[in-house]
């Protein structure tokens, strides 16, 4: 069953839910089908107003009435939640009033089959996630309930069992080896330098000169396998949803290859994993993080310096090495850990190691919120005006530009008003949205002589 009929309420709820989620998700997931050449502006009395454009190269539905719509619908929150359910009835509400359309009415003919393209691909995800492996897959033979009451968000759990186990993994990725992942693989791929080990001052590579590091004992990073691998985008989804992650979270598959040795360093994450041990061993060092609760960013032991928002989210004095006290878990080929946003950890290959994290983004009430109130101020051309000055040696120039922000800050509670929580949902979607992440170009540096030579 889809999402768009599961506990629907009432029918400003289900208006909303295709507006501020719907649409979005599904002009994401598959723009070239939904470029149909127009835009419209629709208006739900009592619940909103939303501008969905299919002109563009990336097709989008956003809040607020845009500046040159083809097309202007207005109708009532009941009239839009039977439209949504049975988009082939539209012309029959416009023929009673219901529904009224200015604009080009031949454009509008083909709105219910954009609403009917929605519904499906809402429909197909729904399905797709469903029939995926899940936490159970992940987690087994540790119970889902007994793992979302001791250790969901907050607590780490390994679980060891044999390879089998994750027959259904092995099928949807097709290698058993580093060496076969690298004969496959079409991206990039990030080299952990070994003075580091860490990403901050990882390159990225080609394949071909991926394998080359391989050989010389560096180890590797493939990120976003689960672009290589679609079946894991379903697996992420179930995931997602049996953890109660939003559907703006951003869930991504990455495959680590490490030879004997090699590893990363102290560090904490700003994400949660859940590590699958493919092949090899590889020693996992964890630590509980007493330094700062629920971290908004990642720190490396021996790395750049706290980021300032890190600093102010602070407890206590960052450490200069691994705290105490720590343990330490050898995974193995089958083996399971999950490591929770924040925990202190460090890896290190006891044998050529293969791995695939699940890893998820931790988006926090101050995040989605903020998001919604610069949306807000972004609407207002004062707002939008270039902040010059701020900083200058000129003290007439800085005065100025101080004058300039206490007025606005002043403004700032009738500017921004009350906020709900469907606007505050909407501009998270969009500010994660899968279609704004770029892949980093690969450096023109020849990276191979720099790490070996």
């Amino acid at each position: 069953m889809s999402r768009l009929t599961q506990g629907q309420g009432t029918d400003v709820e289900v208006v909303r839910q295709w507006f501020d989620n719907a649409i979005p998700a599904a002009l994401s997931a598959a723009p070239a089908s939904f470029r149909f050449g127009f835009c419209f502006v629709i208006t739900v009395q009592g619940v909103g107003v939303w501008t969905v454009d299919l002109r563009s190269p990336a097709p989008g539905c956003r809040p607020g009435n845009e500046a040159g719509a083809d097309i202007e619908v207005d109708t009532t929150a009941d009239v839009m939640e039977r439209t949504l359910r049975e988009p082939a009835a539209a012309l029959e509400h416009y023929y009673r009033g219901v529904l009224r359309i200015k604009g080009d009415f031949r454009a509008a003919l083909r709105i219910p089959q954009v609403l009917l393209q929605v519904a499906r691909a809402d429909a197909d995800e729904s399905r797709s996630a469903s029939e995926a492996p899940g936490l159970e897959s992940i987690i087994a033979p540790y119970s889902v309930a007994s793992f979302m009451a001791a250790h969901w968000p907050d607590v780490p759990l390994v679980v060891h069992g044999p390879p089998e186990r994750f027959r259904w993994l092995a099928a949807i990725l097709k290698v058993r080896s580093t060496e076969e992942l690298l004969a496959t693989w079409t991206g990039q791929v990030t080299v952990y330098p070994k003075t580091s080990a860490d990403e901050f001052d990882a390159p990225i590579v080609s394949v071909n000169q991926a394998r080359t590091l391989w050989d010389a004992g560096f180890a590797l990073v493939f990120g976003g396998v689960d672009d290589h691998a679609p079946g894991l985008a379903a697996v992420l989804g179930r995931l997602q949803s049996d953890l109660g992650l939003p559907r703006f979270a951003h869930g991504r598959c990455g495959a680590y290859a490490t030879p004997p040795g090699a590893g990363a360093g102290s560090h904490f994450d700003d994400n949660v994993n859940f590590v699958i041990q493919l092949t090899g061993e590889k020693t996992w060092t964890l630590a509980a993080n007493t330094h700062v609760r629920r971290p908004t960013c990642r720190f490396v032991i021996g790395g750049p310096r706290p980021a300032e928002e890190l600093v102010r989210e602070l407890d206590g004095e960052l450490p200069g090495t691994m705290p105490e006290p720590n343990e330490a878990i050898t995974l193995r080929s089958g083996s399971m850990l999950f490591v929770p946003r924040g925990y202190w950890h460090a890896t290190r290959a006891l044998a050529p190691a293969l791995s695939l994290n699940f890893t998820f983004d931790q988006p926090c009430w101050a995040t989605v919120a903020a998001d919604a109130v610069r949306r807000r101020l972004l609407a207002k051309a004062e707002w939008r005006e270039l902040a010059m000055d701020l900083d200058s040696p000129n003290r007439e120039f800085a005065g100025r530009a101080w004058e300039t922000m206490e007025r606005l800050l002043r403004r700032l509670p009738e500017e921004v008003g009350v906020i709900g929580a469907t606007e505050v949902l909407a501009a998270a979607r969009a500010r994660t949205s899968p279609a704004s992440r770029r892949a980093k170009p690969t450096p023109p540096l020849d990276w191979v002589n720099v790490l070996i030579g």
